[in-house]
């Protein structure tokens, strides 16, 4: 008895050091199952994506045998965060850190911008593309219309005098500017019959406009310009009235609608006034009114 008695100690502080050996042991070849990350600290996450929630991660296990864990720092690309140790041996990642917006995910999917705007009509933001077939010009166009004619010139007494009854008139034009432009145009009348014989008239004219947007789709154009106008005139035999042809130079002016209904194609409406020479050193106006179709770039 006296020899365990004065053993004892010793025998009890050898078991203590075996025991908690042994469960340190058992902890270092353990592999956690606490995903949540428990017993460590909480950091914040730093997104790298603007206006991001941040979220929150584990630091990582605190049941490594030796070491402290470091400080932690998330990404939240895609909306998780992801933690881990900086120093400590043993230490365990923590869990994944998810963030506060709903459905638990962050989308990276950046909002898509309309590649058009929203009202058409050059004059409310609608300018078209870049390109045009005139220089100093951009949202470029081509148009083509048709109708008929009126020619400012007396009949001779008991003579049929018509007026054109076809018209057509091709375009092209681009902008200086969302509500100024350029537009250069070729057009020719059908032959009128006029006192006996027949009249032909076709030109080519270069004109300034000016857009106004009376809505978001309907605009109000004005033209004022020049033409260079070709008229042939011929007479019925015995009737005495100026014949020949000419060319020339005159003044041009009109005006229209135009209905933007898409983003390229639109429905013109005009009425358009040219000061052209015809035989007989005389200037006479001649009128077209048409309707048609516009194409932007």
């Amino acid at each position: 008895m006296n020899v365990i008695h004065r053993h004892s100690p010793r025998v009890i502080a050898a078991a203590v050091l075996a025991l908690a050996a042994a469960h340190a042991q058992a902890q270092m070849g353990a592999t956690p199952t606490d995903n949540s990350g428990a017993g460590g600290m909480q950091s914040p996450g730093t997104s790298t994506y603007p206006n991001a929630t941040p979220s929150t991660g584990g630091t990582g296990s605190m049941d490594a045998q030796q070491g402290t864990t470091g400080a932690n720092s998330g990404t939240a690309a895609d909306g998780v965060s992801t933690n881990q140790a900086d120093q400590g041996m043993g230490s365990q990642p923590g869990s994944m850190g998810t963030s506060d917006t709903a459905g638990g995910r962050y989308s990276t999917e950046l909002s898509t911008l309309p590649s058009e705007p929203t009202a058409a009509g050059p004059g409310a933001g609608y300018a078209g593309s870049g390109y045009s077939w005139l220089p100093y010009t951009t949202s470029g166009y081509v148009g083509l219309s048709v109708g008929a004619g009126d020619i400012d010139d007396e009949c001779l007494p008991g003579q049929d005098c018509e007026d054109p009854d076809a018209a057509i008139h091709v375009y092209t034009g681009g902008l200086f500017n969302p509500n100024f432009g350029l537009q250069l145009g070729y057009f020719r009348f059908n032959d009128a019959e006029r006192n006996g014989g027949k009249t032909k008239i076709s030109g080519v004219n270069l004109v300034l406009t000016g857009i106004a947007p009376l809505t978001s789709t309907l605009n109000l154009v004005g033209r004022v310009g020049g033409t260079y106008g070709w008229t042939d005139v011929s007479a019925g035999p015995g009737i005495v009235a100026a014949r020949g042809d000419e060319t020339g130079f005159g003044a041009a002016y009109g005006v229209g609608l135009a209905w933007d209904f898409n983003r390229n194609w639109s429905v013109t409406l005009d009425w358009d006034r040219h000061h052209m020479k015809f035989p007989g050193d005389d200037k006479k106006n001649v009128d077209m009114a048409t309707v048609g179709f516009k194409y932007r770039f």
